[in-house]
């Protein structure tokens, strides 16, 4: 069993006396139960401090309980989000700051990235979880307060409340939390095993009975539900990877009987293993996030795609155990070659790609497979072009008919909600602001629901420059927020709401505007303009 880092490791690992601490910035967030605060890519450490309620923390494509009085670390580079549990409010603190050290060469200092701050757990709780909490309130007003050394004053602070959060991993040996988190990773190393209550409860160090009721409490799931999930998806990677026979598989990921397997599978998964294997016979990969979009809605699990749990969120979410070769879904223009190396390897039947792919990736990727492209054009064409080339004419036309049935019931729903109602798509990025009229919000918002646009924007001009007393004379009933989700932009859209200009806009006063996430609406495909349909249906009605 992993023990957590002993302090005398952790001091040697940071090596304080060679760090320089530098705070960023410090923020309160509360909310109602089933608050979120979306996933966002750090650009610092990020310490969140919970100082009521309880939620999920997601971290890359980890997810951790968060606990009043709990404190977690983000890393640079990271993607993290939270959400609040339905009947929970939560209260917590957002702490952005930066670690440098002396440069290997000269005088300057550079920046440090890969420091596990809290010895590699997934939180730590402080035994006086109310003096965490308190200092951090601490170093949110004198942060605030625009008082002479203030900020300076709020440095100290932090840097306070960071060396007794490094000194408390002892308290935090103790948690039962972190026990939890401990067995968690037992189970996902050792799934195979035979695992019982009484053997992880002793990985816990816990009573049985008190693990197994904390476990389901904690998680929302039961530890057997929770090793059966675990040996199933191994069960779907090894059908997919291998040549293994079906008792093999069963033998390989804990069970004894093939036909107990079987039919474990079939309650999981809805289809036997069988005609599991034969559904993904084809390994078809996804060059590029929209043409998962489409190959789902052709029925067809994507043999490669690119994933990322913030840039495709809902597909690395949904569907990542079920798409084996995962690509880089991260800066994807960027990293095509990284892409494309790790499709030659993995040997796909056939590519489908976008027809903007540039003349020297189409040479790249011609290399590895068969490639088809999908054509310019309106989305239905696309989905009709590619069902046509892939033998799934008949699914095409099945779904199409399924999302004119949805599109149709929410532009009913909506309609009898907000009438002639006219309504404003804004983008914020940075502290600049566009009326945004991309092809999602175009063909679902202005075409399939027939909501009134505000402002008519002209073909191809999707971005038009705005200000506030732009805005306000435009005069829409409704406003749509598209908030870039980076730091600057965040600081910026909190800037803007405590700004009169804004607040005295009617849509702002009458609480008429409505946050609108990036994914789906600036996805262009067949599954994220339904999911885009769904959405607005939910906002707007």
């Amino acid at each position: 069993m992993a023990k957590p880092y002993p302090f005398e490791e952790i001091r040697e690992k940071l090596n304080f006396d060679s760090l320089t601490v530098r705070l960023r910035g410090i923020e309160g967030v509360k909310g109602a139960g089933g608050y979120r605060v979306p996933n966002q890519l750090a650009a610092t450490y990020v310490f969140i401090v919970i100082k009521q309620g309880e939620g999920w923390l997601t971290r890359d494509s980890r997810s951790c309980r968060l606990t009043k009085g709990g404190v977690y670390c983000c890393a640079p580079e990271q993607t993290f989000g939270i959400e609040c549990d339905p009947a929970s409010e939560m209260e917590l603190t957002v702490i952005r700051f930066d670690l440098f050290r002396d440069a290997a060469r000269g005088s300057r200092l550079e920046r440090v990235k890969g420091v596990q701050l809290l010895g590699g757990r997934e939180e730590i709780i402080p035994s006086s979880a109310e003096g965490a909490v308190s200092r951090c309130e601490e170093i949110r007003k004198l942060w605030h307060s625009g008082e002479e050394h203030g900020r300076f004053r709020s440095q100290l602070a932090f840097m306070e409340l960071l060396y007794r959060l490094v000194t408390l991993t002892s308290q935090a040996e103790g948690s039962s939390h972190s026990a939890l988190e401990r067995t968690r990773a037992y189970m996902e190393a050792h799934a195979s095993d035979n695992l019982t209550i009484d053997l992880l409860a002793k990985v816990a160090e816990l009573s049985p009975k008190y693990f197994a009721d904390l476990y389901k409490k904690t998680y929302g799931i039961s530890v057997m539900d929770e090793v059966t999930r675990l040996r199933i998806s191994k069960a779907k990677q090894l059908m997919l990877q291998s040549d293994l026979r079906l008792r093999d598989i069963a033998h390989e990921v804990g069970y004894s009987d093939e036909f107990y397997f079987s039919r474990r599978f079939k309650q999981e998964v809805g289809v036997s293993p069988s005609a599991y294997i034969q559904s993904r016979r084809r390994k078809i990969a996804a060059f590029g996030a929209p043409v998962i979009g489409h190959l789902l809605a052709l029925g067809i699990m994507p043999y490669a795609a690119p994933l990322h749990p913030k840039w495709t969120g809902y597909y690395y979410r949904t569907y990542g155990e079920e798409i084996l070769v995962h690509l880089n879904g991260f800066r994807q223009s960027q990293e095509w070659e990284e892409n494309a190396a790790a499709l030659e390897a993995a040997k796909p039947d056939l590519i489908v790609g976008l027809s903007e792919l540039t003349e020297e990736q189409r040479n790249r990727i011609e290399r590895i497979a068969p490639v088809f492209y999908i054509p310019e054009g309106s989305w239905r064409e696309q989905l009709l072009v590619l069902a046509d080339f892939l033998g799934e004419t008949a699914e095409a036309n099945r779904w199409l008919a399924a999302y004119e049935r949805t599109a149709a019931e929410a532009a009913d729903a909506i309609r009898r909600h907000i009438g002639g109602e006219r309504v404003l798509a804004v983008r914020m990025l940075k502290n600049r602001l566009y009326a945004t009229h991309n092809r999602t919000i175009d063909e679902v918002l202005f075409g399939d629901l027939q909501v009134e646009a505000a402002v008519q924007i002209q073909t191809g001009d999707r971005d038009v420059p705005l200000n506030v007393e732009k805005l306000s004379a435009i005069g829409a009933d409704r406003i749509l927020m598209m908030v870039c989700h980076e730091t600057e932009t965040l600081a910026e859209w909190k800037a803007l709401q405590a700004d009169p200009r804004w607040q005295s806009i009617p849509a702002v006063r009458l609480g008429h505007v409505h946050m609108l996430p990036s994914d789906p609406w600036r996805e262009y495909s067949p599954i994220a303009l339904e999911r885009a349909v769904r959405e607005a249906r939910a906002l707007l009605t």
